[in-house]
Protein backbone atom coordinates (compact mmCIF):
# COMPACT_ATOMS: atom_id res chain seq x y z
CA UNK A 1 0.00 0.00 0.00
CA UNK A 2 1.41 3.23 -0.72
CA UNK A 3 1.40 5.62 2.03
CA UNK A 4 0.48 9.29 1.46
CA UNK A 5 2.29 10.61 3.65
CA UNK A 6 6.09 10.08 4.62
CA UNK A 7 7.77 10.11 8.07
CA UNK A 8 9.51 13.26 6.97
CA UNK A 9 6.25 14.99 5.91
CA UNK A 10 4.47 14.25 9.31
CA UNK A 11 4.97 17.88 10.47
CA UNK A 12 4.71 19.48 7.44
CA UNK A 13 1.09 17.91 7.33
CA UNK A 14 -1.79 20.52 8.16
CA UNK A 15 -4.70 20.45 11.12
CA UNK A 16 -6.98 19.83 8.48
CA UNK A 17 -5.55 16.57 7.41
CA UNK A 18 -6.06 15.67 11.21
CA UNK A 19 -8.96 17.13 11.49
CA UNK A 20 -10.41 14.71 8.60
CA UNK A 21 -8.99 11.50 10.37
CA UNK A 22 -10.45 12.77 13.50
CA UNK A 23 -13.91 12.73 11.00
CA UNK A 24 -13.42 9.31 10.06
CA UNK A 25 -12.54 7.66 12.98
CA UNK A 26 -15.38 8.80 14.96
CA UNK A 27 -17.44 7.02 12.76
CA UNK A 28 -15.64 3.75 14.21
CA UNK A 29 -17.54 1.85 16.90
CA UNK A 30 -14.40 0.81 18.11
CA UNK A 31 -13.51 4.70 18.66
CA UNK A 32 -17.24 6.34 19.06
CA UNK A 33 -17.14 6.33 22.66
CA UNK A 34 -13.85 8.26 23.01
CA UNK A 35 -13.51 11.84 24.42
CA UNK A 36 -12.09 14.59 22.06
CA UNK A 37 -8.92 14.23 23.26
CA UNK A 38 -8.41 11.04 23.29
CA UNK A 39 -9.75 10.27 19.84
CA UNK A 40 -7.28 12.83 18.64
CA UNK A 41 -4.32 10.94 19.86
CA UNK A 42 -5.84 8.11 17.78
CA UNK A 43 -6.11 10.04 14.70
CA UNK A 44 -2.10 11.37 15.50
CA UNK A 45 -0.88 7.84 14.79
CA UNK A 46 -3.37 7.02 11.84
CA UNK A 47 -1.63 7.39 8.36
CA UNK A 48 -3.10 7.90 4.79
CA UNK A 49 -2.20 5.16 2.81
CA UNK A 50 -3.82 4.20 -0.62
CA UNK A 51 -4.53 1.00 -2.90
CA UNK A 52 -4.91 0.57 -6.71
CA UNK A 53 -7.90 -1.26 -7.86
CA UNK A 54 -7.17 -4.81 -7.64
CA UNK A 55 -4.44 -4.80 -4.80
CA UNK A 56 -4.59 -6.84 -1.82
CA UNK A 57 -4.47 -5.18 1.53
CA UNK A 58 -4.66 -7.78 4.22
CA UNK A 59 -4.62 -11.78 3.10
CA UNK A 60 -6.58 -14.23 4.61
CA UNK A 61 -4.32 -16.07 7.68
CA UNK A 62 -1.71 -13.99 7.52
CA UNK A 63 -0.58 -12.29 10.67
CA UNK A 64 -2.46 -9.10 11.13
CA UNK A 65 -1.07 -6.22 12.74
CA UNK A 66 -2.73 -3.22 11.45
CA UNK A 67 -6.30 -1.23 11.18
CA UNK A 68 -8.41 -0.35 8.35
CA UNK A 69 -10.36 2.40 7.57
CA UNK A 70 -12.04 3.16 4.47
CA UNK A 71 -11.96 6.69 3.14
CA UNK A 72 -12.93 6.55 -0.45
CA UNK A 73 -13.48 4.06 -2.63
CA UNK A 74 -14.51 0.21 -1.95
CA UNK A 75 -12.67 -3.12 -1.13
CA UNK A 76 -14.15 -6.30 -1.33
CA UNK A 77 -14.01 -8.93 1.64
CA UNK A 78 -13.32 -12.38 0.82
CA UNK A 79 -12.99 -15.80 3.12
CA UNK A 80 -11.81 -19.06 1.60
CA UNK A 81 -12.12 -17.31 -1.81
CA UNK A 82 -15.79 -16.86 -1.52
CA UNK A 83 -17.08 -13.03 -1.81
CA UNK A 84 -18.77 -12.08 1.50
CA UNK A 85 -18.94 -8.52 1.63
CA UNK A 86 -18.35 -4.91 0.17
CA UNK A 87 -16.96 -2.19 2.43
CA UNK A 88 -17.24 1.69 1.95
CA UNK A 89 -16.67 4.59 3.31
CA UNK A 90 -16.88 4.74 6.15
CA UNK A 91 -16.17 1.43 7.33
CA UNK A 92 -13.44 -0.48 8.76
CA UNK A 93 -11.85 -3.71 9.22
CA UNK A 94 -9.15 -5.26 11.15
CA UNK A 95 -9.96 -4.68 14.47
CA UNK A 96 -8.74 -7.87 15.93
CA UNK A 97 -5.10 -7.20 13.97
CA UNK A 98 -5.02 -3.74 16.11
CA UNK A 99 -5.73 -5.53 19.19
CA UNK A 100 -4.51 -8.97 19.30
CA UNK A 101 -2.32 -9.62 15.75
CA UNK A 102 -3.95 -12.97 15.52
CA UNK A 103 -4.01 -14.32 11.80
CA UNK A 104 -6.28 -12.62 9.59
CA UNK A 105 -10.14 -13.96 9.47
CA UNK A 106 -10.57 -12.80 5.15
CA UNK A 107 -8.84 -11.42 2.55
CA UNK A 108 -9.49 -7.70 1.85
CA UNK A 109 -8.70 -5.84 -1.55
CA UNK A 110 -9.34 -2.78 -3.52
CA UNK A 111 -12.05 -2.88 -5.69
CA UNK A 112 -11.76 0.60 -6.94
CA UNK A 113 -8.97 3.22 -5.79
CA UNK A 114 -9.01 3.60 -2.32
CA UNK A 115 -8.16 5.94 0.40
CA UNK A 116 -7.88 4.36 3.83
CA UNK A 117 -6.57 5.05 7.22
CA UNK A 118 -4.45 2.39 8.83
CA UNK A 119 -2.97 2.53 12.87
CA UNK A 120 -0.25 0.05 13.47
CA UNK A 121 -0.38 -2.47 16.26
CA UNK A 122 3.42 -0.82 17.69
CA UNK A 123 1.59 2.27 17.38
CA UNK A 124 -1.11 1.93 19.16
CA UNK A 125 0.85 0.19 22.00
CA UNK A 126 2.55 2.55 21.91
CA UNK A 127 0.00 5.09 22.48
CA UNK A 128 -1.55 3.06 25.43
CA UNK A 129 1.36 2.53 27.16
CA UNK A 130 1.67 6.48 27.07
CA UNK A 131 -1.94 7.02 27.80
CA UNK A 132 -2.88 4.04 30.06
CA UNK A 133 -6.33 5.69 30.22
CA UNK A 134 -7.30 5.08 26.68
CA UNK A 135 -7.14 1.59 27.87
CA UNK A 136 -9.99 1.82 30.26
CA UNK A 137 -11.94 3.62 27.10
CA UNK A 138 -11.57 0.13 24.73
CA UNK A 139 -11.81 -1.93 27.59
CA UNK A 140 -15.53 -0.61 27.85
CA UNK A 141 -16.35 -0.24 24.37
CA UNK A 142 -14.97 -3.82 23.81
CA UNK A 143 -17.40 -5.14 26.89
CA UNK A 144 -20.63 -3.04 25.28
CA UNK A 145 -19.86 -4.69 22.20
CA UNK A 146 -19.69 -8.19 23.50
CA UNK A 147 -23.13 -7.72 25.22
CA UNK A 148 -24.53 -6.77 22.18
CA UNK A 149 -23.37 -9.67 20.29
Amino acid sequence: LGSRMGRDDEAASSSLDLWHRIFYLRTVPLFQELSPERLRRIAEIARPVSASPGEWIVKEGRIGYSFYMVCAGSVEVEVAGTPVAVLREPEAFGELGLLTGTPRQATVRAQTACDLLTIDQVDFADLLDSHPGLVRSFTRVLAIRALIK
